[in-house]
């Protein structure tokens, strides 16, 4: 996931999505120290689409998120 993310504007979108999917269940899966340590190997901009990306899957997960993020900054 540290490749850097695709120039045309479809293929970096479906990049994001496939990032935060695979983050997403990684986190929720309950190895949230990988998930920090992909965001931050990624682009500054990347993570930052990847993070919102993932934030958009509920409420619970955006709490689970906002709570961890904050403990590890």
């Amino acid at each position: 996931m540290t490749d850097k993310l695709p120039i045309q504007c479809a293929a970096r979108y479906h990049e994001i999505e496939r990032r935060a999917q695979k983050l997403l269940t990684t986190f929720v899966n309950g190895n949230r120290k990988i998930t920090v340590e992909a965001l931050d190997e990624m682009e500054p901009r990347a993570a930052l689409a990847v993070l919102s990306e993932m934030m958009m899957h509920g409420p619970e997960v955006r709490d689970d998120l906002n709570r961890f993020l904050k403990e590890v900054a």
